[in-house]
This record gives structure tokens, C-alpha cells and sequence, in this order.
């Protein structure tokens, strides 16, 4: 065969190729790509810097509840208050302090009350380095 000839075919086949492709897909002979699953946006607590609770100063300051902050209301300040664990770790919380949320800090690392409160003083606040704190100076921890 000459050149010519082994052009018009080659020319020839790819020509019917694509009118093939172009038919298979105008007839949707593949289906259509399954649909993206949505993704869920990401929690506000790992996106949000705000504050989320108040200080003892904020609360002192705006005249807010701070019936929470007097420990030896119901404590007895003579007797040492023993914390316990449930297995995985979590303070076990008495019935009075049920509605305390035991995630202070950044992902959840303050989770038991000493980590912060002098557990000889439950109104005082202590850093790691033995300072000790009053409930209103706890942004300084």
C-alpha cells in the first residue's frame, strides 16, 4: 500500500472512534460518576478562640452567679476531698456538681478539679510552679 492509502485509513479509523466516543456519550453508556459525599463543617469548638466560660473576675466584675465559686459553703474545709475516676480516667462528679463540664482548657486536657484548685485550699487557684491564686486572679493560670 502507498502513503496515501495508510493516511485515508488511519484517518479513517480514529474518525469512527470518535463519533463512537462521542455516541457512547450522549447515550451515557458509563453511568454518571457517583455524587461527592458532603463534608460536615468543622466543629466551633476547634475553630472558635473565644472564651467559653467566665472568669471568676468577670464574674465578680459583671455581678454575675458566683453562688459556684464558695467551695466551703458545702465543703468542709477541715476534711481533705477525695476525687474518683471512673475506668476511663473522667472525674466521677458528685450530684451537686453534675452540671460542671470537666473540658477546661484545649482539647479537654484539665479534666480533673487539682489540675488547677489547691487541693488544700478549694478556694485558691495553683499553678505548676506552686504559686497560688485567688478564684478572681484565675486568668493569671
Amino acid at each position: 500500500m502507498n502513503l496515501l492509502a495508510d493516511k485515508s485509513i488511519a484517518v479513517a479509523t480514529l474518525t469512527v472512534l470518535y463519533i463512537g466516543l462521542t455516541g457512547a456519550f450522549l447515550l451515557n453508556l458509563w453511568g454518571h460518576p457517583a455524587s461527592l459525599t458532603p463534608i460536615s463543617p468543622t466543629p466551633p469548638e476547634f475553630t472558635n478562640t473565644a472564651t467559653v466560660r467566665l472568669s471568676a473576675a468577670d464574674l465578680v466584675r459583671t455581678e454575675g452567679d458566683t453562688s459556684g465559686l464558695a467551695c466551703y459553703t458545702c465543703h468542709d474545709a477541715k476534711k481533705q476531698l477525695v476525687v474518683k475516676f471512673d475506668v476511663k480516667g473522667s472525674v466521677i462528679l458528685y450530684e451537686p456538681h453534675k452540671d460542671i463540664i470537666m473540658q477546661h482548657g484545649r482539647n479537654n486536657r484539665n479534666d480533673h478539679c487539682f489540675i488547677c484548685h489547691d487541693p488544700k485550699n478549694h478556694e485558691q487557684l495553683r499553678a505548676h510552679e506552686g504559686q497560688t491564686f485567688k478564684m478572681t486572679e484565675s486568668s493569671r493560670l
